[in-house]
């Protein structure tokens, strides 16, 4: 068993197959400073509002301020970022009970109605009450995540396409590391 281990434990060192050999990491905050997240270092961050009229990902929680959406390139070779978080403002805040109700009725459409869900359960992001949400729309995975932080709602989503895992370590990482505002 040791013969059969030593040469792919000398592989995934030699290839570097770890969160650590992805990259240095470091903690990236927000302008506005409501959330933080640890991202490796080689990430291209890019902020943009969405307006009403561009984007009904905007109306998802009511009409009250336009959601901002942060778009992250977490590897260096990405020509299309994999990482996303939005930070919508609803109106009003919404109880636990509303917000899965919300958030649940609104997975059905995002991204597409043609994907299949392998996870739907609640979550805790940082103490925060949340969902969760594995899927697979074709050849692309991804993982959604909602937290209600009351006054704001973060959206964190990762894409892989061709086969990739929505649950790899530097999604994980990224993930466990989020950080939002209350």
């Amino acid at each position: 068993m040791k013969r059969f281990l030593l040469p792919i434990l000398i592989f995934l060192a030699v290839t570097g197959h770890s969160v650590a050999a992805q990259s240095r990491w470091g903690t990236y905050s927000s302008p506005d400073k409501s959330f933080s997240v640890k991202l490796p270092e080689a990430s291209k961050i890019k902020r943009e509002k969405i307006s009403y009229e561009e984007e009904n990902i905007s109306y998802i929680f009511g009409k009250a301020r336009p959601a901002a959406v942060y778009s992250l390139k977490v590897r260096e070779n990405e020509t299309e970022p994999s990482f996303w978080v939005y930070i919508f403002y609803p109106a009003s805040p919404l109880n636990n009970k509303k917000f899965d109700r919300e958030v649940n009725s609104n997975m059905r459409w995002l991204f597409g109605d043609d994907k299949r869900f392998s996870k739907e359960s609640d979550t805790k992001i940082n103490g925060l009450h949340g969902r969760e949400f594995i899927f697979e729309k074709g050849s692309t995975t991804g993982r959604a995540v909602f937290a209600n932080a009351g006054r704001r709602i973060y959206l964190l989503i990762y894409t892989k396409e061709e086969g990739g895992e929505a649950t790899s370590e530097v999604a994980n990482t990224i993930f466990e590391t989020f950080k939002p505002v209350r």
